[in-house]
């Protein structure tokens, strides 16, 4: 049995998206998309639950929610109803119908233990076809549900329809507030009668129309893993503005000192770069191809204070894209200036669901960051009846039930919902498959390209982990990979399956005079030792556990060893003909040790100790560069004294490297699994204090060629130089240096920060426009390795800088 804490950690995770391979991705950061097409009718925003902060949205233009419109789109179907003798002659159109049914909206509880409402908006179109003028001053819903039958009624004052000409209502609200909108409780009812009066006559016009739920769903357009531990994102089914009833403007909140806030710490929201939504990734909520984008339209200077947006396509939405996702087009708007993806920027591209678009700001028709999105039936934009924006995957709840980072938070799950909102309240959204678990372990993987059936598990105990190794089995697939972590005095086990067959067996702890006895029997019988994990019991004594599956190759094991002996062995396997594919970094008494499973095998290798995540990543970056993948990696420690051992093999296929939180790792498992990447090995280590909360790092990269050299690297800094970026065209000097570095680039520099070799942020510059050169001061600064992460107009470039005193 898993304990309470692992049902909400010990989950299954098998994506079902079809898979389509990684690209390389260079962000641009600099500018932030705000929202909303200069065709759209758009409203005002409202005050955020926190009276000190404003909750930004579009930007208010005309009153919408009575609009008049004389002529309705050629897409309605019209109507002659059969009015009664004191009614008049009209015909009608409904936008929200498909196959003769209203459509509504069905919209998530606010919480997993509330029921969810349906949210009904319809916008009707009346021609007079009589010889005088009517006057339409009224519309009443009815409808029986669980045998009590309800009324609501519209009063309203249009001008009058003179004959042959058409007029038009929708019952709407003003930005979060209900207005007109009905709400619904379950059950719905089955059918919605409408009745529309005219002054003067003493019989409505009548419609009995049976209700159904619009059903067209998407994926979230933002991940988990752009979160910062402390975030989540905020919006509801509150937007204004007559027919974008159904649009969402969304933002991301963090929890500091027991208190939410929009903003970042020490900011006050004066700037566009205080908002926690500036930047945020945006990706496409479906597959898909490219209607329409701008990527070039100023970001607004601040919040409350617009560009001239006026000059560019449907500009009211800003740096945009409209894409066409089915029968439906969705809006992605206000994105900032020079973000978006400029492999997608060609109309008629093709979208694959989960594509990075742009990065979100504060651009076009918008009050200050963040990101609108709706949809409508079309393919010509902005030419179609909105529908609602449901999603398929993702968590909501109301956020006076979220008042802490609590794993044991009632979420409601998204399942073909709308975001729930009510009147100025709006709910806290979790973009992800899984509910938020706020725990302290690190995890990290290596993902390697891979389409096949596969499965992760973390955090059961070893009864659990048994139980579903059989479960998996039973299914056609087989264990890969296992972690075993010692939290406190419990032992957590966490796991990967991949499909296969054949014959497969795990040991989940034993000593070492027991485990590699078990190995020469198993080897002798067929079995290879695919994964070996070492690691400390309750007790504190050393244990060695296992994964063994088919195979027939020549093969070593070792364990026990200094880094400089574990160094010296894999240099004289590798000039047997043997390649180190798994290697376990473990502590006896004070005491780093190593293990290592070998292969045989050829081509070229190379093995890498690094003291931090910062001189690892770099490495691994470097040498995927140069044809290397990486194959395993183990750590050690915790926070600056982790050590981060990697083997590496030369390839040529797609491959990322992760680490991060739980909520974040899942998340990026998530993404990169539907996006033809495999998780091949899995790495779980239990952090002191408050967690691994730096935010996590993702490294990516294309094909290379393959290298046949063999190589052996060390922890030395080899190389003092600037390192010249290919394509940012940015020179760093001098390096080392004392007092002062030089950056020179030949684009404009948009932004840059400062790192400490373990990760640590220092310094975060936003440089003016037109910047081309600039100056940091280190004299106050230790010796020692740091990473500049720069940001130009051509991409994202990280160097190392040394300091010397």
């Amino acid at each position: 049995m898993v304990s309470s804490r692992n049902h909400v950690h010990a989950k299954t995770y098998l994506p079902t998206q079809s898979p389509s391979f990684m690209k390389k991705i260079i962000l641009s950061s600099r500018a932030f998309f705000a929202l909303l097409s200069a065709l759209l009718l758009l409203g005002v925003s409202g005050l955020s639950a926190q009276t000190e902060e404003i909750h930004h949205g579009c930007v208010h233009h005309e009153n919408t929610s009575k609009l008049d419109i004389h002529t309705p789109p050629t897409w309605g179907a019209i109507e002659s109803p059969v009015s009664a003798d004191a009614a008049p002659t009209v015909e009608v159109v409904f936008d929200q119908q498909e196959g003769g049914a209203l459509l509504y909206e069905t919209v998530a509880a606010w919480t997993g233990s509330q029921a969810g409402k349906a949210q009904v908006y319809l916008r009707i179109w009346v021609k007079n076809k009589q010889n005088n003028n009517i006057n339409w001053n009224k519309a009443v819903f009815e409808y029986t549900q669980n045998g009590v039958f309800k009324t609501k009624t519209f009063n309203f004052t249009l001008d009058p329809i003179t004959p042959n000409n058409w007029r038009a209502w929708q019952n709407s609200r003003e930005y979060h507030e209900v207005g007109d909108v009905l709400y619904l409780d379950a059950p719905i009812p089955a059918n919605l009668t409408v009745k529309l009066y005219f002054a003067g006559y003493a019989d409505p016009v009548t419609f009995i129309k049976p209700l159904a739920p619009y059903t067209k769903t998407f994926d979230m357009p933002f991940r988990a893993f752009d979160l910062a531990p402390n975030e989540v994102w905020q919006g509801g089914s509150t937007h204004g503005g007559g027919s974008q009833v159904f649009a969402y403007d969304l933002s991301v909140q963090g929890l500091v000192n027991g208190t939410w806030s929009y903003n970042l710490p020490n900011t006050d929201g004066t700037e566009n770069a205080h908002s926690r939504v500036w930047g945020k990734p945006v990706y496409a909520m479906a597959d898909g191809v490219v209607k329409e984008f701008v990527n070039n339209c100023p970001n607004n200077p601040k919040p409350g204070q617009e560009a001239n947006w006026a000059p560019y396509p449907n500009g009211g939405g800003g740096n945009h894209f409209y894409i066409q996702h089915g029968e439906n087009i969705a809006l992605y708007a206000h994105l900032q200036k020079g973000s978006l993806n400029a492999n997608l920027m060609q109309v008629g591209k093709v979208v694959k669901a989960g594509d990075f678009l742009g990065l979100a700001g504060n651009s076009g028709s918008s009050s200050g960051p963040h990101l609108h999105i709706h949809v409508r039936k079309e393919t010509s934009i902005e030419s179609g009846p909105f529908r609602p924006l449901l999603f398929n995957n993702g968590y909501a709840i109301s956020k006076s039930s979220f008042t802490s980072l609590s794993s044991s938070a009632d979420w409601t799950k998204m399942t073909a919902h709308g975001l729930p909102g009510y009147a100025g309240t709006r709910a806290f959204i979790w973009p992800s498959n899984a509910k938020p678990f706020y725990g302290t372990n690190v995890y990290n993987g290596v993902f390697r390209a891979g389409t096949d059936a596969h499965a992760m598990w973390a955090g059961a105990n070893q009864a659990a982990l048994q139980q579903k190794d059989t479960d998996y089995k039973n299914n056609g697939m087989r264990m890969t990979d296992l972690s075993v972590t010692k939290v406190g005095s419990t032992l957590e086990y966490s796991a990967v399956w991949r499909a296969g067959s054949g014959v497969s067996k795990v040991q989940y702890g034993t000593t070492w005079a027991t485990f590699t006895a078990e190995w020469n029997t198993l080897s002798g019988q067929g079995y290879r030792l695919l994964d070996l994990e070492v690691f400390t019991d309750a007790n504190g004594n050393l244990r060695y556990a296992g994964v063994y599956g088919a195979g027939n190759w020549g093969h070593h094991l070792v364990a026990g060893m200094t880094q400089a002996a574990f160094n010296t062995k894999w240099a004289e396997l590798g000039g047997q003909g043997f390649r180190l594919v798994d290697v376990e970094v473990y502590k006896s008494g004070n005491n780093t040790l190593y293990a290592g499973v070998f292969k045989s095998g050829a081509g070229g290798y190379a093995l890498w100790h690094a003291g931090n995540w910062a001189n690892f990543t770099s490495k691994w970056d470097e040498l995927s560069k140069q044809g290397y993948r990486l194959v395993d990696l183990d750590t050690d420690g915790t926070g600056n004294n982790t050590i981060y051992t990697g083997t590496f093999m030369a390839g040529n296929d797609n491959y990322a490297l992760y680490e991060n939180n739980w909520n974040a790792f899942q998340s990026y498992w998530s993404h990169v699994s539907a996006r033809g990447l495999r998780l091949v090995d899995f790495n779980v280590r239990a952090a002191s204090g408050a967690g691994f909360n730096d935010g996590g790092a993702e490294f990516e990269d294309e094909n290379r060629e393959d290298v046949t050299e063999m190589v052996l690297l060390d922890t030395e800094v080899s190389d003092r130089n600037s390192e010249q970026a290919t394509d940012v065209q940015l020179n760093i000097y001098p390096n080392p240096a004392t007092d002062v570095v030089i950056m020179e680039s030949a684009s404009d520099l948009l932004s840059w920060s400062l790192h400490s070799a373990n990760g640590a942020m220092i310094q975060r510059i936003t440089e003016p426009e037109s910047t081309r050169k600039t100056s940091i001061q280190v004299n106050h600064l230790p010796s020692g390795v740091y990473y500049l992460m720069v940001q130009t107009a051509d991409g994202i470039e990280k160097h190392k800088v040394e300091v010397l005193k």
